[in-house]
């Protein structure tokens, strides 16, 4: 489709899909651009800074998202989704493109991200919980209850299949689980109403052919949540969760007993994407940034934008989010036309390195172009100094 071209100002600040013809957008995708770009410019940007200081967001930005209709427009409508039938990747690539746009991580991952990991492995096809989904989903999605997906612990956050949370048939009732265990850095902990959790299920296997995933709610007694001191995503309210001697009934089984690797597994891929999508325009926000700085910016007589080094900087920045954004469109291809998650997550998880070391080159690119004002908390150089800070939670991160 021929794109509807744009007036920019700021070379490479916007995907070319927006100025040049492509095979993979439609009149749909724009409108739902869109729109989520008027709730981001509308409610995100003017607050991002002054959330990312207070730590937090408010929590009524939950209902606010979904009455605009962008807050769950992946999920289906039977449970209060917000989805239609054009609904394609190429939506959620977007999606998560533009909300990446206010530049604060930790605004996006608690607002948008926990609902997306934390709900996932309970609208996943790998969940056979019929009436754990019709109770849980309809109540996260239309932003009444929040939800948080709670995998890492303490000793260890790649080795998944080593986790040590158990969850222990009741002796007294059969029906109930005991659960006990750590869980750490865990987005939306302070304020998750449910925790889709990780657990060991079979005590005698050391490999994942033991792990269950459960669903353990708040207010279940035993359930203990402290925040975290984080370097970046400031906002994303993560805590520290620890379940002592937590009673959980089996009907809050997300997986089936002792299979709950397949769903833990699906859910990093559509994970590492969207952190990807978001790596990817947190660059592109330096870039712009920079470009604009480097423009007003007179030194010696003369803008820093004319600087030979400077452009060199910027186009090197430039050349790796465009090849990043043509990976990414590629994988997005590839998901619509079907291939399966077994072999898209090697991909996936090489895309996600790749954007996030260009988000650190970016990153630190921009620092040295903004100079001084690159390292203040407040001004024109804010975005680049929190984008600069949040580079090492979206590489580790997923």
């Amino acid at each position: 489709m021929t794109a509807q071209r744009e007036k920019k100002e700021v070379p490479f600040s916007e995907p070319d899909y927006t100025r040049f013809a492509s095979p993979f957008y439609t009149p749909s995708h724009f409108e739902f651009r869109a729109k989520v770009r008027h709730f981001v410019e509308k409610e995100l940007l003017p607050h991002a800074d002054k959330w990312d200081q207070q730590q937090t967001y408010p929590i009524a930005l939950h209902k606010l998202a979904y009455e605009y209709g962008v807050y769950a427009p992946n999920f289906p409508i039977k449970y209060g989704g917000q989805t239609f039938p054009q609904w394609d990747y190429f939506h959620w690539f977007i999606f998560h493109d533009e909300l990446a746009r206010c530049g604060n991580g930790g605004l996006i991952a608690g607002l948008f991200i926990s609902l997306q990991i934390g709900l996932g492995p309970i609208m996943s096809p790998a969940c056979t919980n019929q009436a754990l989904r019709e109770r849980v989903a309809p109540q996260c999605i239309r932003g009444d209850k929040i939800i948080g997906l709670a995998v890492t612990e303490p000793s260890g956050g790649s080795d998944v299949s080593n986790i040590k949370c158990t969850a222990i048939t009741d002796p007294s009732d059969a029906n109930f689980y005991i659960v006990n265990g750590e869980k750490y850095f865990i987005t939306s902990g302070m304020r998750a109403d449910y925790f889709s959790t990780a657990v060991r299920t079979n005590i005698s296997s050391k490999l994942h052919s033991g792990m269950s995933m459960l669903l353990i709610e708040r207010g279940m007694k035993g359930v203990f949540v402290t925040k975290m001191k984080t370097q970046g995503w400031w906002s994303s309210n993560t805590a520290y969760i620890t379940f002592k001697n937590v009673r959980v009934p089996k009907t809050n089984l997300i997986s089936l007993e002792n299979e709950g690797w397949n769903v833990i597994m699906q859910n990093f891929n559509h994970e590492r994407f969207m952190m990807s999508v978001h790596a990817n325009r947190y660059s592109r926000i330096c870039i712009q940034e920079s470009i604009e700085w480097a423009r007003k910016r007179r030194t010696f007589g003369r803008p820093l934008i004319t600087n030979q080094v400077i452009r060199h900087k910027i186009m090197e920045m430039v050349r790796k989010v465009e090849s990043t954004h043509a990976l990414l469109e590629q994988i997005a291809y590839l998901t619509k036309q079907g291939t399966s998650e077994k072999e898209l997550a090697a991909l996936i998880a090489m895309t996600k390195v790749q954007a996030t070391k260009n988000m650190e080159f970016c990153a630190r690119e921009a620092v040295q172009i903004f100079g001084g004002r690159g390292y203040i908390r407040s001004g024109r150089g804010s975005k680049v100094e929190r984008i600069y800070r949040e580079v090492r939670v979206n590489a580790i991160g997923g």
